[in-house]
């Protein structure tokens, strides 16, 4: 009896613990995301200022918190900016090329931004797009060959 007693009161636990686990882990997903865009805007806030290590630092802090797409190119995008500004032109490729690989069919408006950042937004689009279109050909080419290899197989 008293065995018995002690696995319900054993289990009740584990139940209570685990269902508690479950209703703090929503807010707290939903609270990082508010911090990650707040450390959004001060680093947009620090960039406007002229703080572009600060601005850095706050855009790469909020990066594993903003999860929303969205607001996830935002911050890649302002990311390259920030390294552009530092005159960091590989870092900002490299941001670039995550943005366009995420989402190669967003429109970014580019009067708003520095003449030889959108000469590198366009040299690192057009990569993605050559790269994405000879990943293609690649495949068509397995498939292809791939065919011809099963045809010649069940001659």
């Amino acid at each position: 009896m008293n065995r018995l007693l002690i696995k319900k009161i054993s289990l009740l636990t584990l139940i209570c613990f685990f269902s508690l686990l479950l209703a703090d882990a929503y807010p707290l997903a939903a609270g990082q995301a508010d911090d990650g865009l707040a450390l959004i805007a001060k680093g947009e806030a620090d960039y406007g200022n002229g703080l572009y290590p600060d601005a850095l630092a706050a855009f790469n802090q909020a990066l594993p918190m903003v999860q929303k797409n969205d607001d996830r190119e935002r911050l890649l995008l302002d990311i390259s900016l920030v390294h552009y500004a530092l005159k960091d032109n590989d870092s900002c490729r490299e941001a670039l090329r995550t943005l366009l690989q995420a989402n190669p069919e967003r429109q970014i408006d580019m009067r708003k931004l520095p003449d030889g950042f959108v000469q590198l937004y366009g040299q690192v689009n057009w990569q993605v797009q050559e790269a994405k279109a000879e990943r293609i050909q690649q495949e068509e080419r397995n498939r292809a060959a791939a065919a011809s290899g099963a045809f010649e197989k069940s001659q």
